[in-house]
């Protein structure tokens, strides 16, 4: 049976492991001054058990993260922590620094969200797990070498030995995580905290990744505190599952009963909010996720204005210059696009969906010209921009605006939000200072925030909150497309249903034309009209919605819809998770001739690419 705790209560763990790690009534607090503070944790409890795995869930600012931080006691300096957090039996706590810089990497270890925020990109992935080695056990430099190698084959890091020596940057980000597991297993660890290990990697990686973390258990019995946001995963990974939400725990039970009978209203919220693979059969056209009520809006039908497509994209190509020798001549170049054709209609969505490397984000970076192509025609409402000169390409630009992946990253820190939205329209003249003043308070209640928010800097907003701003400034020249580069990617499941149902509500209300760039597939099924597939540069399928996820015809696509989490432990293990390939870049002589793209049709407007 679940329990919903309202008051401050052990929890036990699930399982029938020894306890390896016990944290009760755990508290978090900041102090702002010496009479202020903020209190983040409220008392939490639970139990990891060996050779188990606890899921921590609930959304963006629920203290997941915290929680990992105040028992790995690296949160900063000025914060509280009281309560008990014991490592098979020792309490951790009362330790000085130095005792748990000892532990820290031995005995517990953790895995971050960003493996390349968190690698030294000034030293060898080699070099960095080898110090862990020699710190924690005391060993030579060549026999750190000799483990360090062991390791990375242990995670099926292909070519263990030669990749010893790369730069984090020479890695993608699938093998980026893999090192970094490797580098928290180097202690062998008792425990190992996963913090969002998963939520920036494509859907194959995500897979490999979650099966990687799975064996590993299994092979060393440790156990695992898997921290997120995605159900999929948590179905896929957890034994037992504890709710988070303004830190507090709302609700505990085996992953099974909770999927089953989730007791609180904030987890059926959160069970209701993970897009499933299937659940737009038979719906001609995009939908919203369901409320917190279940409840489901239907946008009104965007009537076309025109016939005429309002971007078409013809034979794009973008490669870029790969020098080497002593003079840095051009000697091979990446074929990141090649020879990429679509278009766009009024009111329409379409998907490029796609591994990382696989040429989306430079697709809609080139149709933007922020990539310059090398060749190809790119049409916006009509006139040709892949040739434009760049003073003429600014005013065009107005036509076709671009949200970030990551609002904080696009947003400048030390500018208030208003003035921000104002920016383009100042810039582009199509507003003079008061007009724009007005126009930017429009902007802000229509994508669901208060004009009185314009005075704040972005840190002071949550990640949903800052993509609504985003959102906001993409909307302040009257795009007739938006460009989305995995625009909802890194929200949790909530506030990601919420921008997707703001995107498909201003679709509806102002008629733009979306390019959505993805990795989610879940979410690409919700949101599109057309899906095209790419693969090292080139679609390899392109077709309606339903005609792509209802019957995917090329085995590309297959391995993508295959390797999407299913948010029901009653099916885990039955999904066939794809095996681990290694695909080389596109990287070519510089005389080399790429061939044509040529589509065979295999249904109407669906089409795969001729390889043969």
């Amino acid at each position: 049976m679940n329990q919903i705790l309202q008051d401050t209560k052990p929890i036990d763990g699930t399982g029938t492991g020894t306890a390896v790690l016990q944290v009760s009534d755990l508290k978090v607090s900041l102090r702002l001054n010496r009479h202020r503070k903020i209190d983040i944790l409220h008392g939490i409890d639970f139990t990891v058990n060996q050779g188990e795995t606890l899921a921590l869930v609930g959304g963006s600012g629920s203290g997941k993260s915290v929680s990992s931080l105040a028992i790995m006691q690296l949160l900063p300096e000025g914060t509280d922590i009281t309560g008990s957090v014991r490592l098979d039996g020792q309490e951790l706590l009362n330790l000085d620094t130095k005792r748990m810089r000892q532990l820290r990497g031995s005995r517990i270890a953790m895995i971050f969200q960003e493996p390349m925020t968190s690698l030294n990109p000034v030293h060898t992935v080699g070099r960095q797990i080898s110090e862990v080695l020699r710190i924690h056990g005391g060993i030579t430099a060549s026999a750190a070498r000799t483990e360090t190698i062991r390791l990375l084959d242990r995670v099926h890091i292909p070519a263990a030995s030669s990749r010893f020596d790369d730069y984090p940057h020479n890695m993608s980000g699938g093998m980026r995580q893999r090192a970094m597991i490797a580098m928290a297993l180097a202690g062998k660890p008792r425990v190992l905290i996963a913090d969002e290990p998963t939520t920036a990697l494509d859907v194959t990686t995500q897979a490999q990744i979650l099966r990687l973390v799975r064996e590993l258990q299994d092979d060393e019995g440790m156990g695992v505190l898997f921290i997120t946001h995605d159900m999929g995963v948590v179905a896929e990974v957890a034994d037992s599952v504890a709710v988070m939400r303004d830190g507090r725990i709302l609700e505990t039970g085996t992953t099974p009963e909770l999927f089953a009978h989730p007791a609180d209203p904030y987890t059926r919220q959160l069970l209701n909010a993970v897009p499933r693979l299937g659940s737009m059969a038979n719906e001609p056209a995009p939908l919203p996720f369901p409320d917190e009520t279940g409840h489901v809006e239907r946008p009104a039908v965007v009537e076309s204005p025109s016939e005429a497509p309002v971007l078409e994209v013809r034979n794009l190509v973008t490669r870029f210059d790969k020098r080497a020798g002593l003079l840095g001549r051009v000697q091979q170049r990446v074929h990141a696009v090649e020879d990429v054709s679509f278009s766009l209609n009024p009111g329409e969505t379409l998907s490029i969906v796609g591994e990382s490397g696989s040429g989306k984000s430079t697709t809609a970076r080139s149709i933007l010209r922020l990539n310059e192509p090398t060749s190809g025609n790119i049409l916006l409402q009509g006139t040709d921009i892949s040739a434009m000169p760049k003073s003429r390409l600014r005013t065009m630009r107005r036509g076709m605006q671009m949200i970030f992946q990551d609002p904080y990253e696009s947003l400048d820190p030390r500018v208030r939000i208003g003035e921000t939205i104002m920016e383009p329209m100042l810039t582009q003249g199509t507003h003079n200072r008061s007009e724009a003043r007005v126009r930017t308070d429009e902007l802000l209640e229509l994508v669901g925030l208060s004009a009185g928010m314009k005075n704040r800097f972005p840190h002071e907003f949550s990640g949903g909150q800052r993509q609504r701003v985003s959102i906001a400034r993409a909307l302040a020249l009257e795009p007739a497309v938006l460009v989305a580069d995995e625009a909802v990617s890194a929200l949790d499941v909530a506030i990601k249903g919420q921008i997707v149902n703001l995107l498909l509500d201003l679709q509806a209300r102002l008629g733009i034309a979306i390019l959505f760039i993805s990795h989610d597939m879940s979410v690409v099924e919700r949101v599109s009209h057309r899906v095209a597939v790419m693969l090292s540069g080139r679609i390899v399928e392109i077709g309606p919605r339903a005609s792509i996820f209802e019957n995917p015809s090329h085995p590309y696509t297959r391995k993508l819809l295959a390797a999407v989490p299913i948010p029901d432990p009653a099916l885990r293990g039955t999904r066939a998770i794809p095996e681990e390939e290694i695909r080389k870049t596109p990287l070519y002589p510089i005389d080399h001739i790429a061939p044509p793209s040529r589509y065979t049709p295999v249904g109407p407007e669906h089409f795969i690419l001729d390889e043969s």
